[in-house]
């Protein structure tokens, strides 16, 4: 049971795999540099094009790697970076100086 927890120098990750496991990483900065270029773009357009986004991030890792590639799986790991980009936003206080204060109920 112990020997499962050593790691294998045997097991590499290819490129192919190492660039989809940071899709949910990559796509909130893209994301972020978009909202930087275009600040008028509506607010509900950034988790619409989270998906489309790890699909083209999935679709040029399959032409550069020569590689397939599963699309459906990019596109989730696309949208799992807006979940990324919320637990930042969670986890780090505000931009006014401090964690968001919840008022008390009555």
């Amino acid at each position: 049971m112990a020997g499962a927890l050593i790691p294998n120098p045997k097991i590499q990750m290819q490129p192919d795999q190492i660039i989809q496991n940071i899709t949910p990483i990559l796509v909130p900065i893209i994301l972020a540099a978009v909202k930087q270029v275009l600040p008028r773009l509506p607010t509900w357009t950034m988790p619409a094009l989270a998906p489309f986004l790890g699909l083209v991030i999935g679709i040029l890792n399959q032409v550069i790697m020569a590689h397939p590639q599963n699309l459906w799986l990019a596109a989730g790991m696309g949208l799992m970076g807006v979940a990324v980009r919320e637990v930042k936003e969670t986890l780090l206080p505000a931009k006014n100086g401090g964690w968001p204060v919840v008022p008390p109920t009555q």
